[in-house]
């Protein structure tokens, strides 16, 4: 638990690969907030990845609600 009412906690069949300054991740974590649902006021995912070469952590940017086993 990060705070109150937000996870962090693994995409598992939900994780994605996207680039990134030439290369791949995987988006395999993310924060989340709210149950399964697309209502903006309840529901937040911020999905990220582990970038080895340069020691940091990388959000994935989406241009909209992504498709998971939830929807």
């Amino acid at each position: 638990t990060v705070e109150p009412g937000v996870e962090n906690s693994p995409c598992g069949a939900d994780a994605f690969r996207f680039d990134f300054q030439g290369g791949r991740l995987e988006a395999d974590w993310h924060i989340k907030s709210g149950g399964n649902t697309r209502d903006p006021n309840r529901c937040l995912r911020i999905y990220y990845a582990w970038d080895d070469i340069e020691q940091q952590i990388v959000v994935a940017e989406l241009p909209g609600h992504r498709k998971t086993g939830a929807s």
